[in-house]
C-alpha cells in the first residue's frame, strides 16, 4: 500500500472543533455538563452523516 499523507480536516471536523468552542464559551458554571453532554451528542450525530 502506497503511503498517503493524512488527509485534510474536513469541513465536519472544522464544524466540530467550531461548534466545541462555542459550546465552550456558552457554558457557565452550572449546568456546563448537560451543555457538554448535549455537544457531544450533537457532535456524535454529525459525524454519523
Amino acid at each position: 500500500m502506497p503511503i498517503r499523507p493524512a488527509p485534510k480536516p474536513s469541513w465536519k471536523m472544522l464544524a466540530a472543533l467550531l461548534m466545541l468552542a462555542y459550546l465552550q464559551m456558552q457554558t457557565s458554571p452550572t449546568g456546563s455538563i448537560d451543555s457538554l453532554k448535549q455537544g457531544m451528542d450533537e457532535l456524535e450525530k454529525m459525524l454519523r452523516e
